[in-house]
C-alpha cells in the first residue's frame, strides 16, 4: 500500500488530478469533498481526529478537494469528482494551530500542502501524515473545557482501520490505559529482577529502549543516558567556577609547585584519554558499528558510565588546581590550566543531540542504503598544547 501512496503523491505533483479519479479510500488513504469548515468546533474535533488516528496506524494522506461515492466494486469508498478550489480558501498555518491544540503529544512531520491543477490556479490540498515513532504513540484528541470553576479536559482515541477512522470507546480506551500503567510497573518489576541491574536507577525510557529496542535504539538510548549526566556535570562545574569549592587552598613556592605540576598534569591527561577513548572507540564497540557483535545495552550503560567518570575525574582535577596558590611568575601556568573541564564539556555537550539528528535523519531517509555506518566525534582539547607549551615560555622568559 506504500507503494500505491508513493504514486498518488507523483499523480498529484505533477498536476494531472484527474487521474486520481477510481481510487479507493483506505487505510493510508481519506478524501474529503472541501475545506473542513474550521469556525465550528465539530469539525476542528473532525480534523484531529482524522490526522490523529493515521498517526496511531501507519500513517497516510488525506485529500481536500475529491469527492467519494460508495464503490460498487471495492469495500469502501472511491473518488468520483476533483473539486479543486482556490488556495485563499485554506490556511496550513491555521490547521497546524488547531492539530497542536486538539492532539497529545504533538505529531511530527505532517505536511499541509496546496497543489494546483496542470489546468488552472485551483487546486486541492494534501495532507500527509508520516509513519510515527512508535514510542510516541498514542496520540489522543483532546480538549479542555471551562465552566464557571470548573476546568475539564476531554479526550478521545481514534486509529485508522481499513477505511474508517474509528474512536475507541470508553471501555476499550479504559483498558488502553490500564493496561499502560501495569506496564510500567511490570516494566520497573522486571528490572528489578532480570539481568539489567545496572538501570534501576535509570529513567523509564531508558528501561524501555534497553528492553525493547526499537530501531536504532542504541543510539537512543546513549543518548537517553548522557544527557542527565551531562546536566550533572554542568551544575557541578557551575559551583566551581562560582568558587564554590570545599577543602583547603594552599600557597607553594616555586619547587614545590613544579613538585605538583609533575604529578597532577599526567592526572588530567589519563582523564582525557579515558573520555576520549570512551567516544571514539568504547560507544561505537557498544552499538555493534565495530566486531561481529550487535548492540549491547550493558556495554552502553558501562561505555556512558566510564565517560561520565572521565569527566567527574577531570573536574576534580580542576578543583585542585584551583586551590592551588603558585608564585606570580607561575600563574600563567595555573591559568590556562582552569577551564580545562568547561573546553571538555564544550565539545561533548552536541554529543546527544548529534545523536538524535542522526537518527532523524536516518528515519526521513527514503533510499535503501544503510545510513548509519559511524556517528563521527572527534575530541581534540586544544588547552593541552597551551598547558605544555607554557612552562617552555616560562623557562625561556627566566634565562632572559
Amino acid at each position: 500500500m506504500q507503494e500505491n501512496i508513493v504514486k498518488i503523491k507523483e499523480t498529484i505533483s505533477s498536476g494531472n488530478l484527474c487521474q486520481l479519479i477510481g481510487l479507493i479510500e483506505g487505510e493510508h488513504l481519506e478524501c474529503k469533498g472541501q475545506p473542513y469548515d474550521l469556525t465550528q468546533e465539530f469539525n476542528k474535533r473532525e480534523l484531529a481526529k482524522d490526522v490523529a488516528s493515521f498517526a496511531n496506524a501507519e500513517g497516510g494522506l488525506i485529500i481536500i478537494g475529491a469527492k467519494t461515492v460508495k464503490s460498487q466494486l471495492h469495500i469502501g469508498d472511491e473518488i468520483e469528482k476533483i473539486r479543486p478550489f482556490e488556495q485563499s480558501l485554506l490556511n496550513p498555518d491555521q490547521y497546524h494551530k488547531i492539530l497542536r491544540e486538539w492532539i497529545y503529544p504533538a505529531i511530527s512531520n505532517i505536511d499541509i500542502r496546496f497543489h494546483k491543477e496542470a489546468s488552472s490556479e485551483k487546486g486541492i490540498v494534501v495532507i500527509d501524515i508520516s509513519k510515527q515513532d512508535q514510542n510516541h504513540k498514542p496520540f489522543l484528541i483532546k480538549k479542555m473545557l471551562e465552566q464557571q470553576k470548573i476546568v475539564e479536559t476531554m479526550f478521545g482515541y481514534a486509529e485508522r482501520k481499513r477505511g474508517d477512522s474509528q474512536p475507541l470507546s470508553a471501555v476499550d480506551l479504559q483498558t488502553m490505559l490500564r493496561k499502560g500503567l501495569r506496564y510500567e510497573e511490570n516494566l520497573e518489576r522486571q528490572f528489578k529482577l532480570d539481568s539489567l541491574p545496572a538501570f534501576r536507577a535509570e529513567s523509564l525510557k531508558a528501561k524501555q529502549l534497553a528492553i525493547e529496542t526499537p530501531d536504532y535504539w542504541q543510539y537512543l538510548l546513549a543518548e537517553e543516558l548522557l544527557r542527565p549526566r551531562f546536566r550533572q556535570l554542568r551544575e557541578e562545574l557551575s559551583d566551581l567556577e562560582k568558587g564554590a569549592v570545599l577543602g583547603k587552598h594552599q600557597k607553594l613556592d616555586v619547587a614545590e609547585f613544579w613538585n605538583w605540576f609533575e604529578v597532577k598534569w599526567p592526572e588530567a591527561e589519563g582523564a582525557v584519554k579515558v573520555i576520549a577513548g570512551c567516544v571514539n572507540e568504547k560507544l561505537s564497540m557498544a552499538w555493534g558499528q565495530s566486531g561481529d557483535q550487535g548492540p549491547d545495552a550493558v556495554s552502553i550503560f558501562r561505555a556512558v558510565s566510564r565517560l561520565h567518570a572521565g569527566c567527574s575525574a577531570l573536574l576534580d582535577w580542576e578543583t585542585d588546581v584551583f586551590r592551588v596558590h603558585p608564585p606570580a611568575n607561575l600563574e600563567p601556568l595555573r591559568n590556562v590550566m582552569l577551564g580545562s573541564t568547561r573546553e571538555i564539556l564544550d565539545e561533548l555537550a552536541p554529543l546527544p543531540d548529534h545523536l538524535a539528528e542522526a537518527v532523524q535523519k536516518h528515519r526521513n531517509y527514503i533510499g535503501s542504503e544503510p545510513l548509519i555506518h559511524h556517528v563521527p566525534f572527534e575530541l581534540r582539547y586544544s588547552r593541552a598544547k597551551l598547558i605544555c607549551d607554557v612552562p617552555e615560555q616560562l623557562a625561556t622568559k627566566s634565562h632572559h
